[in-house]
């Protein structure tokens, strides 16, 4: 069987991690055996009618074509292109994943790749649901956001094999890029927005427009789906909103806790 050919265009480094989607080995093989059943089934019944036909025609004349006519296309329009077709899916989930590089990563579709550089990434955040039955997690959703510099957004789900590994790589690689970023855009006095009411500037954080100092801000706690952010001074009144609705939320828990006015050189782990 020839190698898969996952090489980015541009390089990007080693490949240090392949993350496929799941069960794409048993959904291959099934694609290829359908494919081959319903082609060689087409082609065989094709032939058959072939050789039935000839016959009816020598016995009864050309006018019985008109009467095998329809099973002829039933083979070659329905029948024939669907084993193409899955037999084309087939070639598709060989490739289709996540492969991860020392200087970025490469989303394959199946049907054509798109390549990210870790440094033209401006959001990450990953979300993760567990679904309880009683006391039991039955399941677990998982969302990733990637959005890089062009806007272009890219959103992972948990149809990928070792889902937790791969949030694992993309964490390590790309928050400590992000947080640099951060670090140094509010270095150089300029804002960021993490939602409408969080704002951060290098002495502070805006909660619903009013700015405290860094060192006033208590703690963030995260629950049930919420983060909850409040000021030791009791002026400024508690926010309490959903993870899903904060951009870069990571790095805000990381400027919170090594706040750029005190020049701090830490990245996340």
């Amino acid at each position: 069987m020839p190698k898969k050919n996952t090489s980015p265009k541009i390089y990007l480094g080693n490949q240090i991690g392949e993350y496929p989607i799941r069960k794409a080995v048993f959904k291959r093989w099934l694609c290829i055996i359908l494919g081959t059943l319903l082609i060689f089934t087409s082609l065989l019944i094709t032939v058959f009618l072939f050789f039935d036909s000839w016959y009816k025609v020598i016995v009864n004349g050309r006018a019985i074509l008109l009467h095998q006519l329809p099973y002829f296309m039933l083979m070659l329009i329905l029948i024939l292109p669907l084993g193409i077709i899955t037999l084309f899916l087939a070639k598709i989930y060989r490739t289709k994943g996540i492969y991860i590089y020392e200087a970025g990563m490469v989303l394959d579709n199946g049907l054509a790749k798109h390549q990210s550089d870790w440094h033209n990434i401006q959001r990450y955040d990953n979300y993760i649901k567990n679904l309880k039955f009683g006391s039991s997690t039955i399941a677990s959703q998982v969302k990733i956001i990637i959005e890089e510099e062009s806007g272009k957004k890219i959103r992972i789900s948990n149809r990928y094999e070792q889902i937790e590994k791969l949030i694992e790589q993309l964490r390590q690689n790309i928050l400590p890029i992000l947080y640099k970023k951060a670090k140094i855009s509010l270095q150089q006095g300029e804002s960021l927005s993490f939602h409408r009411d969080i704002d951060a500037i290098r002495t502070g954080i805006g909660i619903r427009k009013n700015f405290r100092t860094w060192h006033c801000v208590n703690k963030p706690a995260i629950k049930n789906g919420y983060l909850e952010l409040a000021c030791d001074d009791q002026k400024t009144k508690p926010l309490h909103i959903p993870l899903e609705k904060i951009k870069n939320l990571d790095v805000l828990l990381y400027l919170i806790d090594s706040p750029p006015i005190h020049g701090a050189s830490s990245s996340p782990k």
